[in-house]
């Protein structure tokens, strides 16, 4: 299992975007950042060690070091992703074949995420419930197409087939 977790923007933040801005409140922006922060960790935190309790090893990855992975994504039976839709969706175009995505929502009241199986907002589980039903296969596959396209340009790092000139890139959305 190979898991992809969610770059919060609480970890990506730049805080001199905003230092500039007149009308921002530092105080207010720390104060309510360390909550959410604490918050989304927590959260991931929890599905992680509920997930460790049933299988004692998988990977994880930071879905913005996709990229740096030494192994391909097919390698995996399972791939899970921590986050909401573009993490999910992030994950998907890495993918070339069929190996399936279980898209999780840890952080459900500041994301949304179309494609989680397990939604906080929709079914009210902890995430050792999520687990236990993920390992007695009491779920559901939904089937997503996807579509297969070419583009000339730099090289991009989800790329099935790359040259300098020509890619082939998947790409899935919720549409």
């Amino acid at each position: 299992i190979l898991v992809t977790l969610k770059v919060p923007k609480y970890d990506a933040f730049h805080l001199e975007e905003v230092q500039n801005n007149p009308n921002f409140d530092m105080k207010s922006f720390i104060s309510k950042f360390k909550i959410a922060k604490a918050q989304h960790d927590m959260r991931s935190n929890a599905y992680l060690k509920a997930l460790k309790a049933h299988i004692p090893m998988f990977d994880t990855i930071k879905i913005d070091d996709l990229s740096t992975l030494h192994k391909p994504l097919e390698d995996y039976d399972l791939i899970v992703t921590l986050g909401g839709d573009g993490t999910f969706l992030k994950t998907s175009s890495y993918i070339h074949d069929e190996t399936p995505i279980l898209g999780l929502n840890p952080d459900s009241e500041r994301s949304y995420c179309t494609f989680c199986s397990f939604n906080p907002n929709l079914i009210s589980m902890e995430p050792e419930l999520v687990w236990k039903k993920v390992f007695n296969h009491d779920y559901e596959i939904e089937k997503r197409t996807r579509i297969k396209f070419g583009v000339k340009g730099p090289s991009h790092p989800a790329s099935e087939e790359a040259t300098s000139q020509f890619q082939i890139l998947n790409a899935l959305n919720e549409v």
